[in-house]
């Protein structure tokens, strides 16, 4: 792919070209739980306390999306 063709690509003008909306989705380890699922803290007199993780509600694992316009996309 030609430096031209990369440069036309990356700038993609949604006013101006026919850009496509593209979506990247992965998984990923929680940083709350460090992937386990539980996560534990320590109340105001000292007391431990486990529970399940709510940002990824036990599972360990965290989904994220990003989406962007791009002309890259016309396979």
């Amino acid at each position: 792919m030609s430096r031209e063709e990369l440069d036309r690509r990356l700038s993609c003008d949604v006013k101006i070209d026919e850009c496509k909306m593209v979506s990247y989705e992965w998984t990923g380890k929680c940083r709350s739980c460090q992937g386990s699922g539980l996560v534990t803290y320590f109340r105001k007199k000292g007391k431990e306390t486990i529970c399940t993780c709510v940002p990824c509600a036990g599972i360990g694992e965290i989904s994220r999306s990003s989406f962007h316009y791009s002309a890259c996309c016309y396979c």
